[in-house]
C-alpha cells in the first residue's frame, strides 16, 4: 500500500513537472508616446518583436533588437531591474528588400533571423538573415515547407520566431532550432490548428536551404464566442516554450494569453499563465497581477540573467501608428518557476498530432 502511494506520488510529481512556470508578477513598465522620434528623425512605431543581443566577452551590454513590422530592425539598450524598465531606442534601419517583418531570433554568435509574412506586392512568407547594422538582407536560410507558403494567409504568417533548444519541443540531441508557425490556421485546416516548424540552426544555409527537421502540432485557445487567438511569440525556456497568443475585437478590447507549452509525442499540451484583458492582468487561478490596461502586445523576450527559480520576460506592444492607442510600451514580468526546475539557459521527424491538451487551472477555464 505504501509503495503503490509512493509510485502514485512520483507519477504525480512527473505530471506536474511537465510545466515550469508556477506564477507572474508585474514588475516594471515604461511608455513612449505615439511618434516617438529618433535623433535622425525616424518613427518609433509598430513594434512586434524584441531579443537580446549576445554579451560581448564578459561585458553585458544589455543591447537588443527590435522588429518595425513596417520592414525595419530597431537597436536599443535596456536597462531592467526589480523596480524599473528603461528601454532607450538607439538606431533605425530599414531592410533592402520588401518584407512585413513580424519575428526576431538572435544566435549566440549575433546571427540575427527575421521572419516575415505574406502582404502586398512582393512581400512573402519567409525567415530572413539580416544585417542589423546596415538592414541588409543577406538571405533566406532556411526552406519554407511549400504547404506553409501556399496556405498561410495574407498578413497572418510567421509573426512569431525564437531559438529552442531540443528538450524545448521533445527533440533529442544537443543544438538549438529555429521555431515559428503562422499567426492563425494555414487554409482549409481547423481553425484553431498550427503546424510548428524546427529547422536545425546548424542547417542554416542561404546556398543550400533545408527543410525543418521537425514539425509539431499546436493548439490555440478560444474566446467565448469561438473565436481563435493569434499565436503572435514564443519563447523558450529549459524545456517549454513560452507561447503568447492574442486577440482584438470591438466588443472585447484586447485578450491577450502567456501559455507554456510542453511536447510530447509531436505536439503540445498547455498550460495558462496569465490573461491580460480589459479587467486586468490575472494569473491562472485569477488572482490580479495588474491593474496595467492592457493593449496589442505582439512581442516578448526574456531578459538575461535571473536568480535561481525566476526570469523575466519583457512585453512590448505594436501601436499601429494609431493616436488612439497608448504608445510603445514595454512592461517587465517576472516569472516564478517551480522549485525544482533548474535555471533556464538561453537560447538544437516527429509527425504532427492533431489533438492537444490544454491544461489550466483554478479561476480560469479557457476555451479548448
Amino acid at each position: 500500500m505504501r509503495a503503490t502511494a509512493v509510485v502514485a506520488a512520483l507519477v504525480a510529481a512527473v505530471r506536474v513537472r511537465a510545466f515550469d512556470v508556477y506564477d507572474v508578477r508585474v514588475l516594471a513598465s515604461q511608455l513612449l508616446p505615439v511618434g516617438y522620434t529618433f535623433g535622425d528623425g525616424n518613427t518609433l512605431k509598430e513594434l512586434s518583436a524584441c531579443r537580446f543581443l549576445p554579451t560581448i566577452g564578459l561585458l553585458e551590454t544589455n543591447a537588443a533588437v527590435f522588429v518595425d513590422d513596417n520592414g525595419a530592425v530597431v537597436t536599443g539598450f535596456v536597462k531592467a531591474t526589480d523596480s524599473k524598465v528603461h528601454v532607450e531606442p538607439m538606431t533605425y534601419s530599414a531592410l533592402d528588400a520588401p518584407a512585413d517583418s513580424e519575428g526576431v531570433a538572435v544566435g549566440a554568435d549575433g546571427t540575427v533571423f527575421v521572419s516575415t509574412e505574406m502582404h502586398d506586392g512582393d512581400k512573402k512568407l519567409d525567415i530572413l538573415e539580416v544585417d542589423v547594422s546596415k538592414g541588409r538582407v543577406i538571405g533566406s536560410p532556411f526552406e519554407i515547407p511549400s504547404k506553409a507558403t501556399a496556405e498561410s494567409r495574407r498578413n497572418m504568417g510567421f509573426e512569431g520566431l525564437t531559438l529552442a533548444p531540443g528538450a524545448a519541443l521533445g527533440l533529442s540531441g544537443a543544438g538549438a532550432y529555429v521555431v515559428t508557425t503562422t499567426e492563425y490556421a494555414l487554409a482549409g485546416a481547423a481553425e484553431r490548428s498550427h503546424e510548428v516548424y524546427a529547422w536545425a540552426l546548424a542547417d542554416a544555409d542561404i546556398e543550400d536551404p533545408q527543410p525543418p527537421k521537425a514539425t509539431l502540432s499546436y493548439e490555440a485557445s478560444a474566446l467565448a464566442t469561438g473565436a481563435p487567438l493569434g499565436v503572435v511569440e514564443f519563447e523558450a525556456l529549459e524545456r517549454t516554450l513560452l507561447v503568447l497568443e492574442r486577440d482584438y475585437s470591438t466588443d472585447l478590447g484586447n485578450t491577450i494569453r502567456l501559455f507554456e507549452a510542453s511536447p510530447a509525442g509531436g505536439a503540445f499540451s498547455k498550460r495558462l499563465v496569465f490573461q491580460w484583458d480589459a479587467s486586468g492582468l490575472k494569473n491562472r487561478d485569477g488572482a490580479e497581477r495588474s491593474a496595467l490596461a492592457v493593449d496589442n502586445y505582439e512581442g516578448m523576450c526574456l531578459v538575461p540573467g535571473g536568480s535561481s527559480g525566476r526570469r523575466r520576460l519583457l512585453l512590448v506592444n505594436d501601436d499601429n501608428s494609431n493616436a488612439a492607442q497608448i504608445g510603445t510600451q514595454f512592461v517587465l514580468l517576472e516569472l516564478e518557476l517551480g522549485a525544482f526546475a533548474p535555471t533556464p539557459a538561453p537560447s538544437s521527424s516527429s509527425r504532427p498530432r492533431r489533438a492537444v491538451k490544454e491544461e489550466s487551472g483554478g479561476a480560469w477555464r479557457v476555451a479548448v
